[in-house]
């Protein structure tokens, strides 16, 4: 039996995976497909409080969420802390992300598209 190079089987898959070729291009159906299921109530408070424990944070702290997503931490850290900063690079998973900050009325949250 012949051995598997998991080093090349693990590029092969990474060369042929649509999402590496355009990681920011989200479909809308996906971004609001992950948007309502990142506001199922008790999944998601107890991923958010899991995260908040191991945080040692303050009402002075400034956060910064890398991928933020829709916001499903970020906004309820900015509830906690003086200023969050979001990165999110996809147009459409942004895009709720503001709308979810502006439902919350949440005005310490900076949004930034970046990579």
């Amino acid at each position: 039996m012949d051995k598997l190079d998991w080093n090349d089987l693990w590029a092969e898959a990474m060369r042929r995976a649509s999402w590496t070729k355009h990681p920011t291009r989200i479909s809308r159906m996906k971004a609001e497909q992950y948007n309502r299921d990142s506001k199922l109530g008790e999944r998601r408070n107890t991923q958010v409080d899991w995260i908040k424990s191991r945080l040692n944070i303050s009402p002075k702290c400034t956060i910064l969420d890398i991928g933020a997503g829709t916001g499903a931490l970020a906004i309820p850290l900015a509830k906690m802390v003086s200023h969050v900063t979001a990165i999110e690079p996809s147009d459409e998973m942004r895009s709720w992300l503001k709308t979810n900050i502006e439902d919350e009325k949440i005005t310490n949250i900076g949004v930034i598209n970046k990579r």
